[in-house]
């Protein structure tokens, strides 16, 4: 029995052909940005997702507003979108979501950020505030303050390394024990 499974995950390994993608695509600068689009009206709302995640966060949410037309997008390094960047920090995603609107002809949006999307959104409301009806976040992270490298793999690297301190050694960051609190 075990030499037939071996047998046949063999041979669906070399049979197996990648499934056709079923998003939609807009080839920006920095690669492909998968999206799906849901309702129809004036006004826009963008989804940002957060991290880990991708656009179908919001699939059941997204076909329950009505009157809107609604982008739920997969930012660089997520989902169906491009993952070779080097960089996939908050400043880079904030100007992938304004090359988007651009592409799509849009001059004013509404922006929602879930968790990680929240840092996406506001940064992108700080650096394009004439492009923004309305910011929604939904447990946002906020401002990344304490991003200095602007490099997303760089920043998950630091946070990884900071956790142990801040949950087992409150005293590590000169006992702000707000900052310990929410970083947990």
């Amino acid at each position: 029995v075990l030499f037939l499974l071996i047998i046949v995950g063999v041979i669906q390994i070399f049979l197996y052909e990648e499934p056709l993608p079923t998003s939609n695509y807009v080839e920006l600068e920095k690669g492909n940005l998968a999206y799906d689009e849901y309702g129809s009206g004036d006004d826009v709302l963008i989804f940002i997702h957060g991290s880990p995640g991708g656009k179908k966060t919001f699939e059941d949410l997204a076909r329950q507003i009505p009157g809107f037309t609604i982008y739920a997008l997969d930012m660089f390094c997520f989902g169906e979108s491009t993952k070779e960047l080097g960089d996939c920090g908050m400043e880079i995603a904030a100007d992938t979501v304004l090359e988007f609107i651009d592409m799509k002809g849009i001059e004013r949006v509404t922006l929602v950020g879930y968790s990680w999307g929240g840092s996406v959104v506001i940064t992108f409301a700080n650096r394009y505030p004439e492009r923004i009806d309305n910011l929604v976040l939904l447990s946002g992270n906020g401002i990344q303050e304490g991003e200095p490298t602007k490099h997303f793999w760089t920043e998950r690297a630091r946070s990884y390394l900071a956790y142990p301190f801040a949950v087992y050694y409150p005293g590590a960051f000169g006992g702000d024990y707000r900052w310990r609190r929410g970083f947990i």
